[in-house]
């Protein structure tokens, strides 16, 4: 894990954008979609955004994964993923906060550190600074907004019959994933399953006052040690820019019978160092 303060680098009202899983190198990836939301974000100069890791699909030959059709081509050298990941998101560096590697990036790290490399491109090629590491970051935006965000692991497929219940219990076992890792966090979030979920805090009425009694929302629940109710925080999950079946392709999502994406990213809404909203922002109707 790596921690980070960003009380002076972000103002006290802003939007805080999370991308995820862009896995250059796969030939499903959605060009469109990336630059549809590099389109969004630049458009908001109030707009800060990190990135949650599997920018680069880093599978080549000798993985069971790798597959003629889906690997090969213009971005099949590691280098080669890198290099059109930032080129891609080149219009808003200057506001990126972080990149956090995956899994994807992780399992290569015997051969090269992505994150570094990601970080050493940027500098060179656009003048930008910004942290790169592995998997996990926690961060403070001010005293009443901290962040944790991570990659993440294992999968949520909820097999409910209604589609709504199903998404709200993929929420639910997000939020149990998530809500042990750091209890100080008002804002919790993962990637890595290429869904968009939101589990908002919940409106827990509650009676408070000495002399009369009153009936509250509270905005949180800390402790005297600094610890956030689990039911007053945000989990969220980031979607993906990674297309599940594709026409004439076999993807290996298809063989797994994973359904389609949600492509798309979160959205964080904070207006005076608190966070007020969390969106789902889909990327849908691209023409692909």
């Amino acid at each position: 894990m790596i921690r980070a303060d960003f009380t002076k680098k972000t103002p006290q009202t802003f939007r805080l954008a999370i991308l995820a899983d862009t896995h250059i190198g796969n030939i499903g990836c959605s060009e469109k979609a990336i630059e549809k939301a590099v389109k969004q974000i630049a458009s908001d100069n109030r707009c800060y955004w990190l990135f949650l890791g599997d920018g680069c699909e880093t599978i080549f030959l000798g993985d069971k994964r790798f597959d003629p059709q889906v690997h090969v081509g213009k971005y099949e050298l590691l280098q080669a993923q890198i290099s059109t990941w930032v080129d891609l998101f080149a219009p808003i560096l200057p506001r990126c906060l972080a990149y956090i590697g995956g899994n994807h990036e992780f399992r290569v790290r015997h051969i090269d550190n992505v994150p570094n490399r990601v970080k050493e491109k940027v500098e060179l090629k656009y003048g930008v600074d910004i942290l790169c590491d592995n998997f996990t970051i926690k961060a403070k935006f001010s005293d009443n907004f901290r962040l944790y965000a991570t990659h993440g692991s294992g999968s949520v497929n909820s097999m409910a019959g209604d589609r709504r219940q199903m998404e709200f219990n993929d929420a639910i076992r997000v939020k149990r994933k998530l809500r042990h890792l750091a209890g100080d966090c008002n804002v919790m979030v993962m990637a890595h399953i290429h869904k968009l979920r939101i589990m908002a805090p919940a409106e827990d009425l509650c009676l408070v006052g000495d002399d009369k009694l009153k009936e509250a929302y509270p905005d949180d629940y800390v402790s005297q040690t600094g610890a956030i109710n689990e039911d007053s925080r945000w989990f969220c999950s980031t979607g993906s820019f990674l297309k599940s079946q594709m026409d004439g392709v076999t993807l290996y999502s298809e063989v797994a019978m994973y359904p389609p994406n949600e492509m798309g990213y979160i959205l964080i809404e904070v207006e005076k160092g608190r966070v007020k909203q969390v969106h789902k922002v889909k990327l849908i109707n691209l023409g692909e």
